[in-house]
């Protein structure tokens, strides 16, 4: 390998280090700043499917203008692979620069949580800058979000009306039982 190569191999591993770095540390700023869990860590939430969690969260914060996101779009616009999710729901608001949007994720790796938590935080990050800048009512939506893994469940929801989706989120809360072998 010539020198040339192996000090631009050296600058790609230092920039790609950076950058994992990078999207680690906004992850954990971002998760300080949103998304204040009500849960006790010995519940879990059980659906039969991510659209029955979506859409009590939907009528309980009265979000009427909606579109649902198909699966490549939903992949889309959070970014991870589709192997990482067994099911998912996400409904974003039709209004122009309105901030709501609900998203229901059920792990088929629980594995992978992580990844899907940095996509997730990836896309708060952008809309945050946006609405930064067009915005400050909507803004806030996005700074107060509700961001939730529980189990095998990863939600969020950006509503002026959090109090409202953390009553629908907790309604599909049980006790977790072990099973005793």
């Amino acid at each position: 390998m010539s020198k040339k190569t192996a000090v631009a191999c050296f600058v790609a591993v230092v920039a790609l280090v950076g950058c994992v770095l990078f999207a680690f540390g906004n992850f954990g700023d971002l998760l300080d700043k949103i998304g204040a869990t009500h849960t006790d860590s010995s519940q879990v939430i059980i659906a039969d499917s991510t659209a029955e969690i979506a859409d009590a969260i939907r009528e309980s914060i009265g979000l009427h203008d909606y579109a649902s996101l198909d699966n490549e779009q939903i992949l889309t616009h959070f970014g991870f692979d589709s192997d990482i999710i067994a099911d998912s729901t996400v409904y974003t608001s039709t209004k122009q620069n309105d901030a709501d949007e609900i998203a229901v994720f059920k792990l088929a790796d629980m594995d992978k949580s992580d990844e899907v938590m940095v996509a997730i935080s990836d896309r708060l990050s952008l809309k945050l800058k946006t609405f930064d800048v067009l915005n400050s009512y909507e803004y806030d939506k996005v700074e107060n979000a509700i961001f939730l893994n529980k189990g095998e469940y990863i939600i969020l929801v950006t509503t002026a009306k959090t109090d409202s989706a953390w009553a629908a989120i907790e309604s599909f809360y049980q006790q977790e039982t072990t099973v005793k072998k």
